[in-house]
């Protein structure tokens, strides 16, 4: 999922998301050059820098399989817990 909101949005929201089971990937920041700086400040009443970047976050959902005893495992873990009922060979496995 791409979260696409300002600084401070993204950082209040990420902990809502990482508590709904969504995993961070990376943050993209962008630039919206002087253009935006030109068109959106009044110099007689300015107070603050005004806001020049926007960012948009990639998220994605844990994925977890349920277990036989009514616990949960990663994808890769369970795949292995399935192989290994199985008796399927092990070699050259990470």
């Amino acid at each position: 999922m791409w979260f696409w909101n300002t600084e401070v949005g993204w950082a209040t929201v990420h902990p809502l998301l990482e508590a709904n089971g969504w995993e961070y990937v990376q943050l993209v920041t962008w630039d919206k050059g002087l253009s935006h700086i030109a068109g959106n400040v009044n110099g007689n009443t300015i107070r603050q820098f005004p806001v020049v970047t926007e960012v948009s976050a990639l998220h994605r959902r844990r994925l977890t399989l349920p277990t036989e005893d009514g616990g949960v495992l990663g994808v890769r873990q369970w795949l292995r817990a399935v192989w290994n009922h199985a008796n399927g060979p092990t070699t050259g496995s990470t």
